[in-house]
């Protein structure tokens, strides 16, 4: 009960002080982080898809989070799916007919949606599912705008069974775009054409370009018509007209979710850190404790180790084995303690336990015949324990950065998400030469915030728990 009281009294000085509160409640948050992370996305669908890039081929590429439009004052678009395969999708309809005496069937499908956005969207595509047998199907697609103009977009045949038209991409459907702006704005020359602008924009001059065009806003249809000879064929489209914002965190070139990323990102630096922290302030602390006691050789050898471990180059050995091996997230664990544990932290511990064995408790106990690990473990340990706490939260974040280091620099987990393989991904595209901000700050602000929260924390448990630095 003693115990459990001195916990409750540590807890209770950290919560009046402004810093550690602050560093407790963010603490709070990121143990939410990471208990909600395995729950929203479990640990096998991370695995499974978060290199899968066809897994987020639904998503927009590069968009920035959803709250944006709360702070630039007009609304950006999301992404508009419309699926026929879907029933439950009022807004698709489809229809098929028996050409009776010709031997065709022919499939009318048509999908209409509103778009009611302040700016045009990202990119435009049409994936066509059919099911055919001899001859392949002709399709025919128009695309309906609310000004009651009409654009036919692809004439062509359909040869396999899943058939994607890139209308922000295609040459083809450019080259059909153009000349549908060339008709509406009675010119017969035009430089260059936004298929995904041009279709969206109020039918006048300047409507090819972002620069100049303005959003019609509306009911927009696409009508899909194909024909085949198999009787028994089937054919459904899905259309993706790709927004400029998407989810809490944005996407990367990817189109992968970030906010899975930043999500997993505070489990694996909290275990991290934590583990780090612990495994190697432990042995190192329980080394250093008996090697004092037994002095002599046995100090002397542990002490050599220790200064050649200081002058070893600890960050040049991690990359080089991270570049000869592929480290996971638990390889790496092993291999930062493995090359942690002679640190130059053995050094201070030696120094307070030089002081500690000379006390008369200590002599009393070598009288009665106490064995040196009961002196170490019940004796030494317990007496530097308050200095050994301090430390130990507060060398969290080194750990954490320097995980993200690694990642960073694309030797770290290959396979888990993490904040340092976000930033790597994101350095490797020029995020911060292109403008995409959420990329980059994001996965900042979490390391920094979790770095802040151990800190305080950390600081003032030592000033809690020193007398010397709570004298002052």
């Amino acid at each position: 009960m003693s115990s459990l009281n001195k916990i409750r009294g540590i807890i209770d000085e950290l919560w009046k002080g402004k810093s550690p509160r602050i560093g407790i409640i963010l603490l709070i948050f990121y143990i939410f982080l990471s208990v909600l992370a395995p729950i929203v996305y479990p640990y096998s669908y991370v695995i499974k898809y978060w290199n899968d890039p066809t897994h987020w081929q639904d998503n927009p590429r590069l968009a920035q989070p959803v709250w944006v439009n709360y702070f630039i004052g007009k609304k950006l678009p999301e992404t508009i799916i419309v699926d026929s395969r879907n029933a439950k999708d009022k807004r698709a309809y489809k229809q098929e007919n028996i050409l009776g005496g010709f031997g065709f069937k022919e499939i009318n499908i048509v999908e209409n949606f509103i778009y009611d956005y302040d700016d045009f969207p990202s990119e435009i595509t049409l994936i066509i599912f059919s099911n055919f047998s001899g001859k392949f199907p002709f399709v025919n697609v128009y695309f309906e705008r609310p000004d009651g103009k009409e654009v036919q977009l692809i004439s062509s045949t359909i040869t396999s069974s899943r058939t994607t038209y890139y209308i922000s991409q295609d040459p083809k459907i450019i080259n059909t775009i153009s000349n549908f702006v060339k008709t509406s704005i009675h010119t017969s020359e035009l430089n260059y054409t936004e298929p995904q602008v041009a279709l969206f924009a109020e039918a006048k001059e300047g409507m090819e370009s972002y620069r100049t065009a303005k959003v019609l806003k509306g009911l927009y249809g696409l009508r899909i018509n194909v024909l085949m000879q198999d009787l028994n064929g089937t054919a459904d489209a899905k259309l993706l007209v790709y927004g400029k914002v998407y989810g809490l965190a944005g996407t990367d070139n990817f189109r992968r979710d970030l906010t899975m990323g930043l999500l997993w990102g505070a489990p694996v630096a909290i275990s991290f850190g934590l583990t780090a922290s612990l495994l190697i302030t432990i042995t190192q602390t329980f080394i250093a404790i008996f090697a004092t006691w037994k002095g002599g050789l046995v100090d002397s050898i542990i002490q050599r180790i220790v200064e050649i471990y200081m002058i070893v180059p600890f960050l040049n050995i991690l990359i080089i084995i991270s570049m000869f091996y592929k480290l996971t997230i638990w390889s790496l664990l092993v291999a930062v303690v493995l090359l942690s544990i002679f640190g130059g932290g053995m050094k201070g511990t030696r120094s307070l336990i030089m002081q500690v064995k000379e006390e008369g408790y200590i002599e009393a106990a070598t009288s009665y015949g106490a064995s040196d690990l009961r002196i170490v473990l019940f004796y030494l340990w317990p007496r530097i324990l308050p200095t050994i706490i301090p430390g130990l939260i507060g060398a969290v974040p080194g750990y954490i950065f320097l995980e993200a280091g690694l990642a960073f620099l694309g030797l770290g987990e290959p396979t888990l998400p993490t904040w340092g393989k976000m930033l790597n991904d994101a350095y490797n595209l020029g995020a911060v030469y292109q403008g995409y901000w959420w990329w980059i700050l994001l996965p900042i602000a979490l390391i920094f915030g979790i770095a802040i929260a151990f800190a305080t924390i950390g600081y003032s448990l030592e000033k809690i728990l020193n007398p010397r630095l709570r004298e002052e």
